[in-house]
């Protein structure tokens, strides 16, 4: 195989990857495998050439048919002309994602109550209280893992402070902050900044 193969080949895979994966980091999802990886960036790269081969169709604009064209005529344009596509594709399924939210009376959304919550995370702090020793730690949650098939889930308190009962500082944590699972949690509260 050679480069020219190995180029047109990933030209056909590489806009759906990008779609799929700048969808993926908007809204996360549970980790798959290389494979699943692999065919759904093919079957996003199909949606994107259908796509391309309607708007062939629909404004008489023949090279824009991939399906149409020989594969020796796939060239460096055309490569980034695929590639700008798939950041519009994975743009364009992240906004459908956020309208499908917005409209949530009419569509509810399948995400599980631990992603919801922690994708409205903008003023809001995170009171956690630990299962062992009465342990309070109090910050932003700015990551976190969801795996839907998993019991127990990763999170991080960004400017975390470890707080009493009362919520008065006792410490504040320096570094990237306080790596937690939910396994050890006996609550977390959610609280308005403001409050």
């Amino acid at each position: 195989m050679d480069f020219t193969q190995v180029f047109r080949v990933l030209a056909y895979v590489i806009p759906g990857f990008i779609g799929y994966q700048l969808y993926r980091g908007a809204y996360p999802v549970k980790r798959v495998s290389d494979t699943v990886v692999v065919l759904w960036s093919l079957i996003h790269t199909l949606i994107i050439l259908v796509a391309f081969g309607f708007l062939s169709w629909l404004f008489n604009i023949h090279r824009l048919n991939f399906f149409a064209r020989p594969p020796e005529t796939l060239g460096w344009k055309s490569a980034a002309l695929l590639i700008v596509s798939g950041f519009l594709y994975g743009g364009l399924l992240s906004g459908l994602h956020w309208l499908r939210q917005r409209f949530n009376l009419w569509m509810p959304d399948p995400l599980s109550i631990w992603a919801k919550v922690n994708l409205q995370k903008e003023g809001y702090w995170t009171l956690v209280r630990l299962k062992e020793g009465g342990i309070c730690s109090m910050g932003w949650v700015s990551d976190y893992a969801f795996d839907p098939d998993s019991e127990d889930q990763d999170f991080l308190l960004r400017d975390a402070r470890c707080v009493d009962e009362n919520l008065q500082v006792k410490y504040f944590v320096a570094g990237l902050g306080v790596y937690l699972n939910t396994r050890d949690v006996q609550a977390i509260e959610y609280i308005h900044a403001e409050e």
